[in-house]
């Protein structure tokens, strides 16, 4: 008779449990769906175009005299590209990668030299550190900087000119800048305001030459095109063709 009660209990249970099981209101809960954020594809690059005369026979002897013009040689001599084209392809994101020359890769060379420091030349004279000194000490003054991201924005294909000016202190100042064609000048600031997340407030700087083509300043900063020159220009080094052009 016991055991005949244990079994009629443990049937009991085990119904209970399956009814349960079977009228328990079902999961209508969805899973948290969490939308993946779009890829940033950065602005193409538009081919670039850049005729410049060769100054004549007397101007050229002129400059052979010049101080200001010899140091433009030095400047120019010392951008060795091919010494960072293995760097300078490494530093670009994949996302940037395999496509034709765009905004996102002169961001992510822009990018890599953040860390730089200033240190000044030795005592008395003129030092141009070749980019690849450059790339390992991640130091110098502004000539050396210009002339480090100068040669990585070229060894991957970008028209790179190194500007020389007056500050307003009175001080020599050097930087370089991209030449990006006649690429839309709002499609270029709304790539850098997405990218570096930027107010609307936040203004980027660019230039106009009288080709109408549009070129970005890449001085130290945030972001390129953050921080325009205040001073007056007074030479354009440029690295392709190694043309200098005085103001």
């Amino acid at each position: 008779m016991k055991d005949l009660f244990q079994f009629a209990l443990f049937v009991a249970i085990v119904y209970v449990i399956l009814d349960s099981q079977g009228t328990a209101s079902p999961d209508n809960s969805k899973p948290e769906i969490t939308e993946a954020r779009p890829r940033l594809e950065a602005p193409r690059v538009p081919p670039v175009f850049l005729t410049h005369v060769p100054p004549g026979w007397f101007e050229a002897l002129r400059n052979r005299f010049n101080a200001l013009y010899r140091k433009g040689e030095d400047v120019l001599d010392a951008c060795q590209v091919a010494e960072v084209r293995p760097e300078a392809v490494s530093l670009i994101a994949p996302e940037n990668a395999d496509r034709l020359l765009n905004l996102g890769q002169l961001c992510d060379l822009f990018d890599s030299a953040t860390d730089w420091d200033y240190v000044n030349d030795p005592a008395g004279r003129d030092y141009f550190a070749h980019p690849a000194e450059s790339h390992r000490i991640r130091r110098g003054d502004c000539d050396d900087y210009a002339i480090y991201l100068g040669s990585l924005e070229s060894a991957v294909g970008f028209e790179v000119v190194i500007v020389v000016g007056i500050q307003r202190s009175g001080q020599y100042h050097t930087f370089p800048e991209v030449c990006l064609g006649r690429m839309n000048v709002e499609m270029a600031s709304d790539y850098l305001h997405a990218r570096y997340h930027l107010r609307l407030t936040d203004k980027v700087n660019f230039r106009n030459d009288d080709d109408q083509n549009l070129y970005i300043s890449l001085e130290r900063g945030l972001y390129p095109g953050a921080s325009p020159f205040e001073g007056r220009t007074i030479m354009r080094l440029f690295l392709t063709d190694h043309f200098i052009e005085r103001i």
